[in-house]
C-alpha cells in the first residue's frame, strides 16, 4: 500500500511540475517579428547585377555596362599602339560617366538605397580610372608611332568678292584713253581630294595637309563692256573680259583643337584652323570687236597662268561612322570655311584693225571665299611624332 501510494504522490508531483512549467512559459511574453532591413542598412540596394563581361566590373545602371567595354578596349588598344589620343580619350569618357551619374543623383540621400546605387557605381568607375595607369608609363619609349592618315574627297563652292575691274583702250596716236568699269564675280564649283597627315600629336594636334582641286574652267570672273569713241554708239556693248579656274594645289599646315563628344560615348567634335598657299592654274582672256569699224577682224587674247595665292581656312570636323565597331570613327564629315588672295592681273591685245590702239582688261587683287563638304577616311594610329 505504501508503494502505491508513494508511486501515486510521484505522479501527482510530476503532474503539478509540468503544469506549473507550462503556466511559466505560457506567462513569458512573444518576442515580436524581425523588422524589415531599415532603408539606411547596407546592402538594402541589392546586388549590382549588370556585370561587364570577363571582368570584375558590376553595375546597377545598366547602360554603364556597353560603355566601360568601349572604354577598356579603347585602354587596351591605345597601351598597345602607343595611341596617346585613344587612351585620354577613354579616360575622359570614364570622367563624363562619373559625372553624368553625380547629376543623376542629384540630392538623393547617399546612405539611402538610391544614393548607394550611384555611390557603387561612381566607386567603380574611379577604380576603373585609378587602374588605367599613366601613359607615360606604359608607352616609355613611344617617339614615333604610326602615322595617322585621312584620304578625303571634298566638293563646294567659291566666290571672289571686293572685285574692282576695268577695261582700258589706249591711243597711242591721239593719246585718248577710255575706260569701262564693272564685272563681278561669279560662283564656281570646286571638287577634289587629298591628304592629311597629323604629324605632331600634342594639344592641339599639328596637322600637314595637301589636295588637288578643280573648277573644269568655269569662269569666276566676268565683265562685258562697251567703250565710246571709234564710231561706236557710247557705252555699246562689244566685248568680254573673262577669268576661267582651272586647277588648284593647296599646301596647308595647322591645328586640331577638341570641341568635346556629343555625350558621353558620342562623337568627338573638332575645330581645324590652318593657313598655307594654293597654287592655283586660271585663265584670264579679253575678247571683242571694234563697233565703229563692221565687217573687220575682232580681237582676242588668253593666258594661262600660276599663281600662288595665301590661303587661310577653318574646319568643323564630325567622327560619324563606326564601320567595324571598335568604338573609333571610321567615316569624318567636315565642314570648311577658306579665304585665298589673288594678285591682280592684266591682259593687253592690239587692235587689229586700228594702228597704235591697245586694249587691256585688268583684275585687281580679290579675295576668294569658299565653303565645301568633305568625307574622310582615317588610316592609322597616332602621330608622326608626339608631344612629351
Amino acid at each position: 500500500m505504501r508503494t502505491s501510494s508513494r508511486r501515486v504522490a510521484y505522479s501527482c508531483l510530476l503532474a503539478l511540475l509540468s503544469l506549473l512549467a507550462m503556466a511559466t512559459a505560457q506567462a513569458q511574453p512573444v518576442p515580436p517579428p524581425t523588422p524589415p532591413p531599415d532603408a539606411g542598412t547596407v546592402g538594402s540596394a541589392g546586388l549590382p547585377e549588370n556585370v561587364v563581361p570577363g571582368t570584375e566590373y558590376a553595375f546597377y545602371a545598366k547602360w554603364l555596362v556597353e560603355n566601360v567595354t568601349t572604354v577598356l578596349y579603347w585602354t587596351r588598344e591605345g597601351i598597345r599602339t602607343c595611341d596617346r589620343k585613344l587612351f585620354d580619350d577613354a579616360r575622359k569618357v570614364t570622367e563624363e560617366m562619373i559625372e553624368r551619374l553625380r547629376q543623376q543623383m542629384g540630392s538623393a540621400n547617399p546612405d539611402g538605397p538610391t544614393g548607394r546605387r550611384y555611390r557603387h557605381d561612381i566607386d567603380t568607375l574611379q577604380l576603373l580610372i585609378d587602374r588605367m595607369g599613366d601613359f607615360d608609363k606604359h608607352c616609355p619609349h613611344a617617339k614615333a608611332v604610326e602615322a595617322l592618315m585621312e584620304f578625303f574627297l571634298h566638293g563646294g563652292v567659291s566666290l571672289p568678292f571686293f572685285l574692282a575691274s576695268n577695261v582700258t583702250s589706249l591711243d597711242f596716236v591721239s593719246r585718248e584713253q577710255r575706260n569701262a568699269f564693272g564685272g563681278g564675280g561669279l560662283n564656281t564649283g570646286l571638287f577634289g581630294g587629298g591628304v592629311r597627315v597629323n604629324v605632331y600629336k600634342v594639344n592641339p594636334t599639328v596637322f600637314l595637309e595637301t589636295r588637288f582641286q578643280t573648277a573644269f574652267g568655269a569662269p569666276s570672273f566676268r565683265q562685258t563692256f562697251g567703250l565710246s569713241g571709234f564710231g561706236a554708239p557710247a557705252q555699246a556693248p562689244f566685248g568680254e573680259s573673262l577669268v576661267r579656274e582651272n586647277w588648284g594645289i593647296p599646301i596647308l599646315l595647322g591645328t586640331t583643337w577638341s570641341l568635346g563628344t556629343l555625350g558621353a560615348r558620342g562623337p568627338a567634335l573638332g575645330l581645324d584652323v590652318y593657313g598655307g598657299v594654293t597654287i592655283a592654274n586660271w585663265t584670264q582672256s579679253l575678247s571683242g570687236a571694234e563697233a565703229g569699224t563692221p565687217g573687220t577682224p575682232s580681237f582676242a587674247a588668253q593666258q594661262t597662268r600660276t599663281s600662288v595665292d595665301p590661303t587661310f581656312g577653318l574646319g568643323l570636323r564630325l567622327p560619324t561612322v563606326d564601320l567595324n565597331g571598335d568604338g573609333r570613327s571610321d567615316l569624318i564629315v567636315g565642314l570648311y570655311g577658306e579665304v585665298a588672295f589673288r594678285q591682280g592681273s592684266s591682259i593687253t591685245v592690239v587692235s587689229p584693225n586700228t594702228s597704235g590702239l591697245t586694249y587691256t582688261g585688268w583684275v585687281d587683287t580679290r579675295p576668294t571665299a569658299s565653303v565645301s563638304l568633305r568625307v574622310s577616311v582615317p588610316f592609322g594610329r597616332g602621330a608622326l611624332f608626339r608631344g612629351d
